[in-house]
């Protein structure tokens, strides 16, 4: 299966005239061509990875934490879709930036391509979704952490002082229902799970199966 710009070159081939010129262009291009990587493997994936988690997470976990604070101290919402609505609002713009972007920023930044499993170039909307599958299980935990962080705060400011009791139990809190609890745990087994089998199938990692995608260099 070829790379974009290979499938491109084999395209444009057929639409030049058939003498000498068209040799010279050929020897031009295929020199551009062999300076390019032909298949993703692990390390350059790994590498992907890195820059991944170093600078998207980074950023978009800041943008969730905000999200979550606004969802619990500002929107006026039941506290059981503060959690839900919280994740959905994290979303947008790292799904937003799949679906302009075909991928994301550092797909882009790094030439990988976003392409049906078949090595067509992928519609918006499929890359939009597979940033979807890819970022949901990753902001989940983050959600947690920060929701429970909240009603941890909430309850030392409970505490008794002469009894040292704590008068609310956070167990008992609806965020966090069994449902959700494992939701989240879940997410954490799936992101670990998903980042070794990136490495072990570097153009199809569990969220390219979900979305019918294959990672290619352009």
């Amino acid at each position: 299966m070829f790379p974009l710009s290979a499938q491109l070159f084999l395209e444009e081939l057929k639409e030049q005239p058939q003498d000498l010129t068209t040799l010279d262009w050929a020897i031009r291009q295929l020199e551009a061509l062999s300076t390019k990587t032909a298949r993703l493997n692990w390390d350059t994936r790994a590498g992907l990875l890195g820059v991944t988690l170093g600078i998207e997470f980074t950023i978009y976990s800041l943008l969730a934490c905000g999200w979550f604070l606004i969802c619990f101290y500002i929107f006026p919402i039941p506290f059981v879709w503060k959690f839900p609505v919280g994740i959905l609002l994290s979303l947008v713009i790292p799904v937003g930036l799949g679906f302009w972007l075909r991928g994301g920023p550092v797909f882009r930044f790094m030439e990988i391509d976003v392409c049906t499993k078949n090595g067509q170039l992928a519609d918006r909307f499929r890359c939009a979704f597979r940033s979807f599958l890819s970022w949901l299980p990753v902001l989940m935990p983050v959600g947690g952490v920060i929701i429970s962080s909240i009603i941890a705060a909430e309850n030392i400011a409970n505490i008794e002082p002469v009894e040292g009791n704590m008068t609310y139990d956070w167990r008992a809190h609806p965020v966090f229902d069994n449902t959700i609890v494992v939701a989240i745990l879940t997410s954490i087994v799936v992101v670990m799970g998903g980042l070794v089998y990136s490495l072990y199938s570097p153009e199809r990692g569990l969220q390219d199966h979900g979305a019918g995608t294959r990672l290619m260099p352009n």
